[in-house]
């Protein structure tokens, strides 16, 4: 059980993971209890997202990118 909980963690670091709980949906991460509703909403409805606001917001440049630990 251990090596399992331990390879779970290597791969969860190499996808980027750094809160909990963490969703990985459609290749992008979401994080945070704060964050559950927004996954069960896009889980719903993906195209909501992807429109208005949503679109506008997705377009903005990234302010900082957390690297990998090495």
């Amino acid at each position: 059980m251990k090596d399992v909980l331990a390879d779970n963690g290597r791969r969860a670091l190499a996808v980027g993971v750094f809160g909990v709980p963490t969703f990985v949906i459609d290749g992008r991460l979401s994080w945070g209890a704060d964050s559950t509703q927004m996954v069960i909403d896009y889980l719903d409805n993906p195209a909501r997202f992807a429109s208005g606001e949503f679109a506008r917001l997705a377009a903005l440049p990234i302010g900082a990118e957390r690297r990998a630990p090495r």
